[in-house]
């Protein structure tokens, strides 16, 4: 693995990323070590996924394909365990000349601005968050269970999130950047 970044880039990186929520390396090529290795010197680094199977070889890292997987609509991560991420480390290995974009809103622009009344609505219930049985939304995966037994990719389940559902406030500052 690479060696480890300097105190003062660890530094600088993470407050970019406070700030700017998103941050962009291009031309970056990570082995899958490598990719833990940086990322965990911005914290713990958890499973790759509690539902979706890891590269076999590291269980922290979760292989993408949006030739195999349905990944065309608007998710957060893992928002159905009661501890979700703090962020997420993608590395593009294959980059499309078009499409394939991979978007980021900015909640935190997109709730400030709210009406008293509105965020109020927002800020008071809680909201249920799930999992379905199928991975995603509306087609399967091509390694999801058949839509009659999703026991398989259930039976996993952690402590923390049995049933893949947990209720929590609508609106979840982090601690450093609310």
């Amino acid at each position: 693995p690479a060696p480890p970044l300097a105190a003062a880039t660890a530094a600088w990186i993470r407050a970019a990323w406070l700030e700017h929520l998103v941050l962009f390396f291009p031309d970056q090529e990570l082995t899958p070590d490598q990719q833990i290795a940086f990322a965990t010197q911005f914290g713990e680094v958890t499973s790759a996924h509690p539902v979706e199977p890891a590269l076999e070889d590291e269980p922290r890292v979760l292989p993408v394909d949006s030739e195999r997987d349905r990944n065309d609509y608007w998710h957060t991560d893992v928002t159905f365990t009661t501890t979700p991420p703090a962020a997420s480390i993608l590395v593009a290995d294959i980059v499309p000349d078009f499409g394939g974009d991979t978007l980021w809103p900015d909640l935190r622009a997109a709730y400030y601005p709210l009406a008293g009344p509105v965020r109020r609505m927002v800020d008071e219930p809680a909201a249920v968050h799930r999992i379905p049985p199928l991975p995603y939304w509306g087609e399967p995966s091509a390694r999801a269970p058949p839509r009659d037994d999703p026991q398989p990719r259930l039976s996993h389940a952690p402590p923390a999130a049995p049933g893949w559902k947990c209720s929590t406030p609508r609106y979840r500052p982090r601690p450093v950047s609310a």
